[in-house]
């Protein structure tokens, strides 16, 4: 009986962590849909990774700033020259963050891509086991 009772709550704890490590791996879109967002769109590009895209009703609020200022205050770090955001049309700006719980790591990557009028926003998250 007490093994039967074992195996259940380790069952149940295997289901637990699994579908928070699932959890994890799947991206909130939440940080980079800004106000004035029009025909929102949140695909999933496979394990851990998310295509955003809408248009913005006033291309003038820059979308861009906004989405960059949230993932600033979120603890993301810009990666690259933070100066080269204007000089350049084929700059892409791109932000990360870490974070590790134990010998869990979960890496985040998100590019900002688009017009003014159009975002179009790619995620990705790793996690990986470091022992």
């Amino acid at each position: 009986m007490l093994v039967r009772v074992a195996l259940a709550v380790a069952a149940l704890l295997l289901v637990a962590l699994a579908g928070g490590a699932w959890l994890l791996v799947q991206p909130s879109a939440g940080p980079f849909v800004v106000a004035g967002a029009a025909e929102v769109r949140v695909e999933e590009t496979g394990l851990g990774g998310r295509r955003i895209s809408y248009h913005m009703t006033r291309p003038e609020d820059g979308w861009q700033t906004l989405v960059a200022r949230g993932l600033r205050r979120g603890g993301w770090d810009l990666v690259g020259d933070r100066y080269a955001w204007g000089d350049t049309e084929d700059y892409v700006p791109t932000y990360t963050r870490s974070a590790r719980l134990w010998f869990i790591r979960l890496d985040e990557q998100a590019r900002l891509l688009g017009t003014r009028s159009y975002a179009l926003i790619l995620v990705e998250r790793r996690l990986q086991f470091q022992w």
